[in-house]
Parts: structure tokens; sequence; C-alpha cells
């Protein structure tokens, strides 16, 4: 495998992780692509850090010691996590018809290349197919072959064509319409998992979320039944669950999605391909249920609030919520039924990285020590997770609170 030749072009987006580029740079440097597109985004205005980050990040892709047709685009002013990757990626596909993409949290083995560029090749022509997967979460299908395919796409380590591409809207302006005619139930096959995408494209539309690039991908997939290929082993760790990440998520050590930071695997060439083309279900559940916490019966994890505790929670200036996961995402909608949407989300620690969650911009516990007494806290965390989350707030100083769960 090692002497076969990367022709597929790989796009690397980087921007202010020095740590992060060596290893994931590292990486596409063991595969030497013929043709390497490199996207970076510029430093923000409020982080006077950025400007010498990025630029040791933009030295450290300098170094192309191999055989390669090199081209950058680097942004002189910060276009954020969603427009940065969607306007980079659009450049890519302007220039050629197929490519590889990488974010600098994502270190794939050389497989990956490898996997992604026969795929790419044989599934050309197939329409279909809308995306190639580096990394599987652990999940496993029983098909028989190397691979099988899902109708849930993942941008931890991928690779499209410019014919999928050249159907993305960033702005996702038919959402209203597909809102309005449930269009996604056919391909959710079950309403509460339709409902969840229905918010979260509510977010893209709206203009809350704007640091998002990938939901507004799915969507496109999900108008078209588009199926997406995953491996039957993992080919890409994820290090976007540390204090390097540019979306620092409070991952439960038992969601789905924890198992994306597990070690890149090699695979075996030439690859068993399935004998027919279709979403493996039950893969698309257990990813729907074990990674976006979403339940086939429709039950929340926290479908109520009690009455004394939402009259205790109007006595107080501000309220916070603690935890920053699917419990949250539910409390939020709880409290959007009380008429109350007045709150910020914290959690232990936000290493300093932007996270958001519905549109609400996470913060550190700590920044509100000093408001302690002013404060009432919601835990919105799984009962496992709440004691250690009370103790925190005890140390801190805060004396009301309650756990939802």
């Amino acid at each position: 495998m090692g002497k076969q030749e990367l022709y597929t072009p790989v796009a690397f987006i980087i921007f202010n992780r020095p740590r992060c580029v060596r290893q994931s740079f590292a990486a596409i440097r063991r595969a030497k692509p013929k043709k390497l597109f490199i996207i970076a985004d510029g430093p923000r205005d409020d982080h006077p850090e950025d400007v010498s980050l990025c630029k040791e990040c933009r030295d450290i892709v300098k170094n192309i010691d191999w055989d390669c047709d090199v081209k950058r685009n680097y942004s002189d002013v910060n276009l954020g996590c969603g427009k940065r990757p969607a306007t980079g990626i659009s450049w890519v596909f302007d220039q050629v018809d197929r490519a590889m993409i990488l974010e600098d949290d994502c270190v794939p083995s050389t497989s990956f290349f490898y996997f992604c560029q026969e795929m790419l090749e044989k599934y050309k022509d197939d329409d279909r197919i809308y995306s190639v997967s580096g990394m599987n979460f652990g999940l496993t299908s029983d098909n028989g072959a190397d691979y099988y395919f899902t109708h849930i796409n993942n941008t931890w380590g991928w690779a499209t064509w410019r014919r999928i591409w050249q159907q993305y809207d960033y702005e996702i302006k038919s959402f209203p319409q597909v809102k309005e005619n449930n269009e996604l139930l056919p391909l959710m096959m079950i309403q509460p998992f339709a409902d969840y995408w229905y918010r979260c494209f509510d977010e893209v539309h709206s203009g809350r979320l704007k640091s998002a690039w990938d939901y507004q991908f799915l969507f496109m997939s999900f108008l078209h039944q588009g199926l997406h290929i995953y491996p039957q082993e993992n080919m890409v760790t994820y290090m976007g669950f540390n204090d390097m990440a540019t979306h620092c998520m409070n991952i439960d050590e038992n969601n789905l999605f924890s198992k994306a930071a597990m070690p890149a695997e090699e695979i075996s060439f030439p690859l068993r391909h399935p004998v027919s083309i279709q979403a493996d279900y039950r893969i698309d559940c257990l990813t729907m249920v074990h990674g976006f916490g979403v339940s086939p019966s429709g039950r929340m994890f926290c479908d109520k609030i009690s009455p004394k505790v939402i009259e205790e929670i109007k006595q107080f200036p501000r309220l916070l919520i603690y935890g920053a996961g699917a419990v949250c995402r539910d409390v939020i909608e709880v409290l959007s039924r009380e008429e109350i949407d007045r709150f910020d989300i914290v959690v232990s620690d936000t290493k300093g990285k932007s996270q958001y969650v519905m549109g609400n911009l996470v913060h550190g516990i700590s920044e509100y020590k000093e408001q302690a007494d002013a404060a009432f806290v919601l835990v919105s965390a799984t009962r496992k997770h709440c004691d250690e989350m009370v103790r925190q707030l005890k140390s801190l100083g805060f004396a009301h609170y309650a756990c939802v769960l």
C-alpha cells in the first residue's frame, strides 16, 4: 500500500493550533499527496495571541519535502469556523473534481488516504453516494464487506466530489418549506429523529448558530437521500475533545462520539465491496440514540422541571445551565415552554475555546464565581455526573441549584 501513488487532492484546514497541525500534517507528509490545498483562517481581533499562533501553524505547513503541487488560501481576517471551511472547500472544488478534506484536529492513518482514493474513483458517477468517511465511531456492519452505507455523514476526516459540493447551500434557504412539509420523516423513519434535525437546522437557518458549516452539508444530503460510506475499521483519530479544540464539546464518556478519539487503524487491501448499496438503518438508529441522544419514543431526557424549581428560578436575576450535552438541549426546550429565555450555559472548563449549544455560547462556571449569590444553577447532566458537578458548585460558592434529573 505504501508504494501506491496518492494522486487524489488533499485539502487541509488550519487555524491557530500548532500542536494539532504538527500531528495531522505529519500524517499528510507520510502519505505524500501529489496535490495539496491548504486553507487557513486569520486571527481574531479580540484574541491577540492568534497572530503568533496562526503564523506558527502556517510556518509548519511550509515544509513540503516531497514532490507536491501546493496551493494556499490564507485569510487575513477571521472568517470563523463556519464560513472559513465552507469558503475554503468551495475554493478547492473550483479547481478539482474530488478531494479528501482534513481539519487540523483529525489525524488519519495512511490507509485513510488510499481508502478514500479508491472510494472516490469507484463511486465517482454514482449520484447516490455523497461522501466517504474515515471514521466509524466503533460501529460496524454485518454486511460482509470492508465498508457500509449510512444516511448520516461525518466530516472528521472525509472526502467528496465537486458534483456533490455544487449542491451545497450555506444558508439552507429551503429549510422552512422542508420543515413545513415534514420532508425528513421518510428518510429518518421516526418522527423524533426528524424533529431533532429540524431543531438543528433551524439554528443554522435562523442565524443563531454561526459556527457550523457541516449541518448545511447534511441538510443537503438529507434532501437528496444521499448515502455516506463508512469503513469497518476506524482510520481517523479526532483530537477535538481536549484543550486544542475549536468546539470543545463536553462529551460524556458513554456517548458514541467519544469513541472518535480512539486510535486510527490501518486496513488491508484489496477491499471487499458490499453486495448492495443501501443504508444500514441499524447504524443510523444507533447514531441517533447513542450519539445525538434522541430517544425513538420521543422521550426527552428532561421533559419537565418542577413548578417549585421554576418559581425559584424566577426569583434570581441570573440563571445558569450547568452542562452542555444532550440534557442541556432538552432543558432549553423546557425553559422556552415556560417562557424563560434568559440564561447562560456553563461547563467546568471551556479551555478558552468557543462552543455553542443551540446558538448559545458556552462559558466556564468559574466566570460567575463572584455572582454566585445572585445565580440559580440548573445542573443538566445524567445522575452519574450530578454529584461531581454539585461538589464543583459548592466549592465555588454556589448555594442555589437543582438537578434536573
